[in-house]
């Protein structure tokens, strides 16, 4: 099950401005089955709300800091990334600053994808990459968790079937290991798990966040 949350939108049933709110307008339910039922969650959205601005992240982030907010340790072992796709620029730069400053602590990653041809500058700050993000208070974020990827430029340098995953993909194994490094936190013993006919499968293990694949059984 998949976390999926809307925002920018007048949202039914009085069309009030909504800068988080279920992707498929369910208040009771916030998680969705897979890919295809986001899939389907945005569709039926795009049906039934009506697109708006302000473009806040603040609201979204409070969503996410809340689910990566749980207590890692060697035993219980977790990591949240959250996907923004965004066809606007922000509005509220300084609160989203604040939250992203304070998730760098949490086992959470940040991935932003800008659509369209909207002015995207602020996105490149929130990545991080030239200047690292301070709070109002001065406080330098924690590490490296956000990663800008504009599609459009992805797609017109690579060709329709451009690396748009690989682009998405390509900072997250490092964040992970820096937070699991900055928390001594190590790879737990290998689970063995059993075929369908009983026989060993291949070892499903923790590390693949050290070499970036992970193996499933056959």
């Amino acid at each position: 099950m998949i976390p999926a949350f809307g925002f920018g939108a007048d949202v039914p049933p009085f069309f009030n401005v909504s800068h988080c709110f279920p992707l498929d307008l369910n208040t009771h339910k916030t998680e969705v089955y897979g890919v295809q039922g986001i899939v389907d969650a945005y569709q039926h959205a795009v049906h039934n709300v009506s697109l708006s601005t302000p473009t806040n992240f603040s609201s979204i982030l409070d969503k996410a800091i809340k689910y990566a907010s749980v207590r890692e340790n060697q035993q219980s072992q977790s990591y949240f990334i959250l996907l923004i796709i965004t066809d606007g620029e922000i509005s509220d730069m300084s609160e989203t600053v604040d939250r992203i400053v304070a998730a760098s602590t949490l086992p959470l990653s940040i991935v932003i994808v800008g659509v369209g041809g909207a002015n995207f500058t602020n996105m490149e700050i929130l990545d991080g990459d030239a200047t690292p993000l301070e709070d109002h208070h001065g406080q330098q974020i924690a590490r490296d968790i956000v990663q800008f990827v504009p599609f459009r430029e992805v797609m017109e340098k690579n060709g329709p079937n451009g690396c748009v995953a690989k682009e998405t993909l390509a900072e997250i194994p490092g964040q992970l290991m820096a937070f699991m490094k900055a928390n001594h936190i190590v790879p737990n013993p290998p689970v063995l798990k059993t075929g369908v006919s009983g026989q060993p499968c291949e070892y499903v293990v923790m590390h693949h966040y050290y070499n970036g694949l992970e193996r499933s059984c056959k």
